[in-house]
């Protein structure tokens, strides 16, 4: 994280909106970028890597909640439930309990700092990376599948290290 971006939250009027993006490391081979939408047509957006390497990520139908820090008490369980998933995983996944267990990294930024805009940069100007692990299936419908998420020490049964963390 840099200063930059704390500075551009303590204005008045921070120049554009906060944007969520998320890598979903299905396996060691496979990794899947994605967003909940920036604009009202749902495209695609890039963003720098340390390296400058640009990802795209992909909009998706999606509601990720409960992403809080609080120091003082227990690790945040945050959900996120995907609409739609069997089509956007469709070549990823055969079943949602694959996905237990699959790691999830959750970046934050200011929609300026994307590729194309007024402050895109290397490196990346983001908050720190938050990283959480799909823990269960807390609820599966015709048409959302939610997943709890864990952190990586918040897990039952997993001794640090492990190799998927």
């Amino acid at each position: 994280m840099t200063d930059l971006i704390v500075k551009d939250l303590q204005k008045q009027d921070p120049g554009s909106e906060l944007i969520e993006l998320f890598e979903l490391e299905l396996d060691t081979s496979t990794t899947v970028y994605f967003h909940s939408g920036v604009e009202e047509d749902l495209t695609t957006v890039q963003f720098r890597e340390e390296g400058g390497t640009i990802r795209t990520y992909t909009a998706i139908p999606l509601q990720a909640q409960g992403f809080k820090n609080d120091p003082s008490g227990t690790s945040a369980r945050p959900t996120i439930s995907f609409a739609n998933i069997s089509n956007t995983f469709k070549n990823s996944i055969t079943d949602y309990e694959n996905l237990l267990g699959a790691k999830l990294t959750r970046r934050t930024t200011l929609k300026k700092y994307l590729v194309g805009e007024s402050g895109d940069s290397t490196p990346p100007v983001e908050f720190p990376r938050q990283v959480y692990i799909f823990d269960r299936i807390s609820a599966h419908t015709k048409t959302v599948v939610s997943f709890e998420c864990a952190t990586p020490y918040d897990l039952q049964g997993i001794t640090v290290p492990k190799d998927k963390l």
